[in-house]
């Protein structure tokens, strides 16, 4: 009734969904609607929510119904939500793994991906790194301290990643 008597409508208009009416509600409260320019706003929210912590998709969700809540700007629907949030993520996470991949020189990339790449096993170096060695001879550790020594030349541990949270980082180091 408090609608009612502020947008000058009778019950028996307000009984029938309208449109027209629904946007004199959306407009008297002061919300914006979901346009480009605010999905832009939402998309750079996110990326800054990704740098400081990689969430759950639900609980990114109902983070973002959230903040659309308190910017006032009206719900898509869980559909169209759903879908912006999950190209957003996808968007937000590249530019993560961009701005690290960023922090290398092309040469020290390439270098890098021989690392990355797996040699007459199923796991690449940088993941039997991880474990512990099967049997830790003299040859082992040599081994080990050799791989070391070349991440170290890489200047991995120079790496500017001020900007992301460390649990973000943990969280891709335990991929």
């Amino acid at each position: 009734h408090y609608l009612e008597r502020q947008l000058n409508y009778e019950t028996s208009d307000l009984c029938e969904p309208s449109t027209y009416i629904r946007q004199k509600i959306v407009q008297f409260l002061g919300y914006r609607p979901f346009d480009t320019q605010e999905q832009e706003v939402l998309k750079i929210w996110l990326i800054s929510r990704t740098y400081a912590h990689i969430h759950d998709r639900k609980i990114l969700t109902a983070q973002a119904k959230d903040h659309l809540k308190s910017s006032k700007i009206v719900l898509p629907t869980p559909i169209q939500l759903g879908r912006f949030l999950a190209k957003a993520i996808k968007e937000a996470l590249e530019d993560l793994y961009t701005h690290i991949v960023h922090a290398f020189s092309e040469e020290k990339c390439k270098k890098l991906d021989l690392f990355l790449e797996p040699k007459n096993t199923l796991y690449t170096h940088l993941t039997e790194l991880k474990d512990y060695p099967a049997n830790p001879n003299a040859q082992e550790l040599c081994t080990y301290l050799d791989y070391f020594e070349q991440l170290e030349k890489l200047a991995i541990l120079d790496i500017d990643l001020s900007k992301i949270h460390k649990d973000v980082i943990t969280y891709l180091a335990q991929m």
